[in-house]
């Protein structure tokens, strides 16, 4: 199937490296500028890396070896072959996981209250448990990975919806014009310490029109079972990295109390969110999901 949306896409395009338009050259994506030339694998799946990996120039308390693994992954040349599935594949998770996908997919849309009009990016996107289900909801959405595993593996669950486009990116430097995108999804990424995450909040901002709304997440450290390779933020944090990057306008939803442990077995819908309701009386949220709106006194 034709994707529909591929050609507005590439008209939003932009070099990584010098922010440049990026033109569309035969078989290949070409910088109007540097001439640097970038490869499209598929239709609608295309690479964008910038040369060099922009460091996250995270101090000493933080977690060094996150930055580590995620240069590694940049440095992996792309290749159809595929070994796993990649992160968060959901027909291989626990049940719980499943659920709460669900959950937030579910929050996420009805407080973001997309339309068929809109277009969209989900940064870092993974398998495509986000952009995949979204993309029935808005006219188009791009979903931006870095890994390839994951990308394909997204690219391949998605097929014979002709209004996804995949590019394999680094999200610290989206090939994206200013201003492209009506919304943006991001989930289970800030969480590599505030320097890491300061500068993605800020990437998110960039790419959105004014007027456009994100909805990101962050882990709660009030969770049980907490995990020590993610940095963890409560209310009162997110709220000061919000101020870091100058995002006034937004609202903070807790989502997901059942902890993971209680639900070894896949559950109705209707049972879930009864149980959910009632574990919320007395549990900390897994997650709080932020939905922010760009405005022009915004960093972008």
């Amino acid at each position: 199937m034709v994707c529909s949306i591929r050609y507005e896409i590439i008209e939003n395009l932009c070099c990584p490296d010098d922010g440049e338009k990026v033109l569309l050259d035969g078989k290949y994506l070409k910088c109007s500028r540097c001439f640097r030339s970038f490869p499209i694998w598929a239709e609608n799946l295309f690479e964008i890396k910038p040369v060099i990996f922009s460091e996250w120039n995270l101090d000493k308390h933080e977690n060094l070896s996150a930055e580590y693994g995620y240069k590694r992954i940049y440095e992996v040349p792309f290749s159809w072959e595929k070994k796993s599935h990649g992160w968060g594949y959901l027909k291989d998770a626990a049940p719980s996981y499943r659920l709460f996908v669900g959950e937030e997919n579910d929050k996420i849309n009805k407080i973001l209250n997309v339309s068929k009009q809109m277009l969209g990016i989900d940064v870092s996107g993974g398998v495509g448990n986000y952009s995949i289900p979204m993309s029935s909801r808005v006219r188009g959405i791009v979903h931006c990975e870095l890994e390839v595993q994951s990308l394909i593996t997204a690219y391949q669950e998605a097929k014979g919806r002709d209004n996804i486009v995949f590019i394999r990116s680094f999200y610290l430097n989206l090939p994206f014009e200013s201003g492209s995108f009506d919304f943006a999804i991001c989930t289970d990424t800030l969480i590599r310490g505030k320097r890491h995450d300061l500068k993605l909040i800020s990437e998110i901002c960039r790419v959105l029109k004014d007027g456009g709304r994100a909805a990101i997440d962050f882990h709660n450290p009030k969770v049980i079972g907490g995990n020590k390779d993610i940095c963890f933020y409560n209310v009162n944090s997110i709220r000061e990295l919000l101020s870091s990057v100058g995002v006034k306008q937004y609202s903070i939803y807790p989502v997901g109390f059942i902890p993971g442990m209680i639900l070894p077995v896949e559950l109705r819908k209707s049972t879930y969110r009864v149980l959910n309701k009632l574990c919320s009386l007395f549990l900390p949220a897994k997650r709080h999901i932020v939905v922010f709106t760009k405005t022009s006194r915004a960093n972008a």
